[in-house]
């Protein structure tokens, strides 16, 4: 799963390589040919600067949900009226008074709290068309994979628990397209992808990519959301981290929110709802909505082939600070601001199981 022409050295600065050779020498970074040495001086520095860098970020998003919740709580309770007022505005509040603090406060603070950490700066590699199918393809079948999870989970320890989505979307296009389709993509990729990974690859590209993938998962708060989320998460960053183009997984991300959030529910109503659908499926009426089901089913089972074909072909190079093996997990999940942001993010989960 490379890009197109892809050097071997992602992260190195322009100015890096040897003259003559513009994608470096045969090893990724010489100074760490011997990966399985003993710890140095250097590697104890690299671990301390990277738990300094670690527990910045997750401090960061920590502050970024308590805000957040905050200031929603203050704004649904101040607006509960038109919140619940019955008509097609109470949609448009519901996605205001949760996504404004959150675009306009939280995330810009979160964003400033990790300015002090200086992101590498690495070249940017396109995907070609086919590249891209290949890859958003994929990427289906890993949110169906674990939308199937979520669900099954629910389905045996919260079975009476209503999924939040489906209360949300659906119900006002236009307000899906601006808030779910438009809005939500930019900036959770530019926070999720951008901001973190760019300022963590330096410590090692596999751990930057699934602890982004980790946090973007516990921000949605619900278990409906967390194993899709984190499957998605995990393929937005692995194609962030190999191409550096933010508008590749902004894109992709647009179109996964898209069928979810509009043409899947627009299809469902359009035929009176998901028990009509069930009902129609069942005595065999054929309806566009079915249909429609079947082909996504199909390009999840050509993505999950996509996936084994092409899992080999996964790349990660050692970087310049590389932590040593066995201490990345630690060093990423076992500061104090990453446990906090875990322990808050879970009870907030627990929450949306049993309220």
């Amino acid at each position: 799963m490379n890009a197109p022409n892809q050097p071997p050295h992602p992260n190195l600065p322009p100015n890096w390589a040897p003259q003559g050779n513009p994608f470096g020498p045969p090893m990724p970074y010489p100074y760490r040919q011997a990966m399985n040495q003993q710890r140095t001086p250097q590697d104890e520095r690299n671990i301390a600067l990277a738990r300094k860098r670690y527990t910045r970020v997750a401090a960061s998003l920590l502050v970024m949900i308590v805000v957040w919740y905050l200031l929603t709580a203050l704004l649904s309770n101040i607006f509960s009226t038109a919140i619940h007022s019955g008509t097609s505005a109470e949609y448009a509040m519901m996605y205001l008074v949760s996504d404004v603090p959150l675009y306009g406060v939280a995330i810009p603070l979160a964003i400033w709290n990790m300015s002090g950490i200086k992101p590498v700066k690495t070249r940017r590699f396109g995907l070609s068309a086919k590249q891209y199918i290949v890859f958003l393809v994929m990427t289906f079948a890993v949110m169906y994979v674990g939308n199937i999870i979520g669900s099954v989970f629910m389905g045996l320890f919260a079975p009476n628990t209503i999924n939040p989505i489906t209360q949300l979307m659906g119900h006002s296009p236009v307000v899906d397209i601006v808030f779910a389709v438009i809005l939500g993509p930019i900036v959770e990729e530019w926070l999720f992808r951008k901001q973190i990974i760019s300022r963590l690859r330096l410590f090692g590209e596999k751990t930057a990519v699934i602890f982004s993938a980790f946090v973007f998962a516990l921000f949605h708060a619900n278990i409906y959301q967390f194993f899709y989320a984190f499957g998605i998460g995990i393929m937005f960053g692995y194609i962030y981290m190999r191409t550096s183009s933010l508008w590749t997984t902004i894109t992709m991300h647009m179109i996964i929110n898209l069928n979810g959030a509009v043409i899947a529910p627009a299809l469902v109503n359009a035929v009176g709802g998901q028990e009509e659908l069930v009902y129609s499926a069942q005595n065999g009426v054929v309806s566009v909505a079915a249909l429609y089901g079947l082909v996504m089913m199909a390009v999840a089972i050509v993505g999950v082939v996509f996936f084994v074909r092409n899992i080999h072909r996964t790349e990660f190079y050692h970087t310049p600070c590389q932590l040593p093996k066995g201490t990345a997990g630690k060093v990423a999940y076992g500061n104090p601001a990453s446990i906090a942001f875990m322990v808050l993010c879970g009870l907030l989960m627990l929450w949306q199981m049993v309220a």
